[in-house]
């Protein structure tokens, strides 16, 4: 008796879940070959969800042949079975491809843009330390428009010095003061820059703050399924890419076939659960049929017409090697009854 039958029902939800799920899986495959057409995205979705139905439709219906004992039958879905379990495995792969592709394209994507976050937060926080290294040691400095009354004053007593006969230590002092007032007036520029350029950037280091907060690093689960798998494996906590790609994609191949076989051992027990359909054996009609009952009361020569009609049919279709057996056996028959009939005729040919 086959495992599904009587009160176990657990065995047939199983089936039903692989089914439907597997459906789901072809019928995403067709959809995301229609190329956005939604008509054709429709038709295609239908057509390959109903391939995963009929492998577990073929291998059942084969099950049931085999138990008929209908080689043929058995055979041809048989063929169909495998052909459309190949087109199943095919169809769930490339959908479980497309969607764990997806999820892992995604989580890089967020991945990319929090860590682009981070990296401002960084850079910003890094200026702002040079800038703060850089103004730490120098002095107060005056307002830029403060040195040029100051500057326009030493250039004033240098330029009357030197009228007076040429450049002498007044001259050479306001001449070296002059310098000094300039070069604190850059000073002075450049570290009021470098205190706008601070006051921007902690603007920007709030917002950037934000913004990573907002753009968290995610995990992809379905990557870290593979890496932990493949890590295992190889005993290397950092694999290579074409190590993950090609776990990636054997964990999926895997997963599709034993779905797919699945589909097919379970399907073969229901076929083989259902009822056998018994076949009447096929009644061979006497070669004689004994006279029906309403002729035995009816004339003899209406009796006698019937049994001419009988016999002229019976010569008609049946070979002439066959009558001869039979005109033999009815003489046979009809010494015996003859011979038991009259029992002292059977006596003397016994003797």
């Amino acid at each position: 008796m086959s495992i599904v039958s009587g009160p176990d029902r657990e065995l047939r939800i199983i089936y039903s879940i692989l089914v439907n799920g597997s459906m789901l899986l072809t019928a995403y495959f067709g959809w995301t070959l229609g190329g956005g057409w939604l008509p054709l995205q429709i038709v295609l979705a239908l057509i390959f969800a109903v391939i995963s139905r009929a492998v577990g439709k073929m291998f059942e219906r084969a099950a049931y042949y085999r138990s008929q004992h209908d080689n043929i039958g058995w055979l041809r879905c048989i063929i169909l079975g495998v052909m459309f379990a190949i087109a199943n495995i095919v169809t769930d792969y490339g959908s479980s491809a497309a969607i764990r592709d997806a999820n892992t394209v995604a989580a890089q994507n967020a991945n990319a843009l929090a860590k682009d976050t981070r990296g401002e937060v960084i850079r910003i926080e890094k200026r702002i330390a040079e800038i703060r290294a850089q103004t730490a040691w120098k002095t107060t400095y005056l307002a830029p428009s403060a040195y040029d009354a100051l500057i326009a004053a030493a250039e004033l007593v240098r330029d009357n010095e030197s009228k007076r006969g040429g450049c002498g230590r007044i001259c050479e002092a306001k001449t070296k003061e002059l310098a000094e007032l300039q070069a604190a007036k850059a000073n002075a520029q450049h570290r009021l820059a470098l205190k706008a350029e601070m006051v921007q950037l902690e603007r920007e280091l709030v917002e950037a703050k934000a913004k990573a907060a907002d753009n968290k690093v995610e995990s992809s689960a379905a990557l870290a399924q593979v890496k932990a798998m493949v890590a295992w494996v190889g005993f290397d906590r950092n694999a290579s890419e074409a190590k993950v790609f090609w776990g990636n994609n054997a964990i999926m191949l895997i997963t599709c076939v034993l779905t797919t076989l699945g589909i097919i051992y379970l399907a073969t027990e229901l076929g083989a659960d259902q009822p056998v359909e018994r076949r009447p054996e096929p009644v061979h009609a006497p070669r004689y049929l004994p006279e029906p009952a309403a002729l035995q009361t009816e004339p003899a020569p209406v009796r006698q017409a019937a049994q001419a009609a009988r016999m002229d049919t019976y010569r008609r279709t049946t070979p002439v090697e066959e009558q001869q057996t039979d005109n033999l056996d009815r003489l046979r028959r009809e010494m015996e009854q003859f011979l038991s009939a009259r029992p002292e005729l059977a006596n003397r040919v016994s003797a």
